[in-house]
């Protein structure tokens, strides 16, 4: 027995005094004799897509580092700095609470939503309070984005500056009131995909143009359409069936989220009233539709207005 265990204590010393492949290594695997074949298969995968992934690292950090030489060799080519891009935004977004389209979103369906729900539609307002900034920081115009219903010791205003960093200091009118209150009803224009009638020509300066501030997790039918209603208010919807066509698949829905409906407006408040190009670039492709250039409609119920402040409204 002795020598036995005399034999093994050797074999084992003379086993942990051998070469160790990096693979199994990289692997924290142990031994290469102590692993089945598969286990091998593993750890060498493994190694070789780190290595890889660390390759892509270092290549795409060289290639930063020469755009960065390419930039400072020509100041000229270089685009603005990211402190520029804020103070261009955040005068862009001023410009736009004085010149812009109006856009608002109205936040009264709190209580029809779960607290799940509210905090996706605080990512939807994200979106869409982001996307404004783009267009006032590339030379856009930039909405008069109004926040209606949305009183500061209300739950839904406490839901959204707890999901979204900086939302009391939004370049935004937030108001407690709800649009009737704050403009006259022949003023709004309730967007609902519920509505009979599609919104067509370019949009109005004289027109705010609300969005039911409703997440489009759980569908509640007719609820925008209804408020609207109820308040005499014009209530039209997105013209998706006007402007695109089906694909051969998808889900073919209407009913987009906060920041698609608010995009598709700001596209076509800068557009000149392309409905087409406005929707495309905001319709998720799992939905189906496919805006076509050419439409029956597409001269259709033209609004022209003069540019106006909104101070003067």
């Amino acid at each position: 027995m002795e020598v036995a265990s005399v034999g093994f204590i050797m074999q084992a010393e003379n086993t942990s005094d051998r070469k160790v492949p990096e693979a199994v290594v990289e692997a924290g695997q142990g031994p290469e004799e102590f692993q089945s074949k598969n286990a091998r298969k593993k750890a060498a995968r493994l190694l070789r897509l780190k290595l890889s992934r660390r390759a892509k690292k270092e290549k795409i950090k060289a290639e930063k580092k020469s755009q960065g030489v390419k930039r400072s060799r020509d100041p000229l080519e270089a685009g603005p700095s990211k402190k520029q891009r804020r103070v261009l935004e955040l005068e862009g977004l001023k410009k736009g609470l004085t010149y812009g389209q109006r856009i608002a979103i109205d936040f009264s369906y709190g209580s029809l939503m779960s607290e799940k729900e509210l905090g996706h539609l605080a990512s939807q307002v994200r979106r869409a309070y982001g996307a404004n900034r783009v267009a006032a920081g590339t030379h856009k115009e930039a909405a008069s984005l109004y926040l209606l219903n949305l009183p500061e010791d209300g739950h839904c205003f406490k839901v959204l500056c707890s999901k979204n960093d900086g939302f009391a200091n939004y370049v935004a009118h937030r108001r407690a009131e709800g649009p009737g209150e704050v403009f006259s009803a022949s003023e709004v224009v309730y967007l609902s995909p519920d509505a009979e009638s599609p919104l067509l020509g370019p949009l109005s300066r004289h027109k705010v143009y609300v969005i039911g501030g409703l997440s489009d997790d759980s569908v509640k039918k007719h609820s925008s359409k209804n408020f609207a209603k109820s308040k005499s208010f014009e209530c039209f919807r997105l013209p998706i069936q006007e402007f695109c066509r089906r694909r051969n698949e998808g889900s073919f829905s209407q009913v987009l989220t906060v920041n698609a409906v608010f995009q598709i407006l700001l596209n076509c408040a800068n557009n000149g009233g392309d409905w087409a190009m406005a929707l495309n670039s905001a319709i998720p492709q799992r939905f189906g539709w496919e805006p076509v250039r050419d439409s029956p409609n597409a001269n259709d119920n033209k609004q022209i207005d003069l540019p106006m402040s909104n101070n003067d409204m």
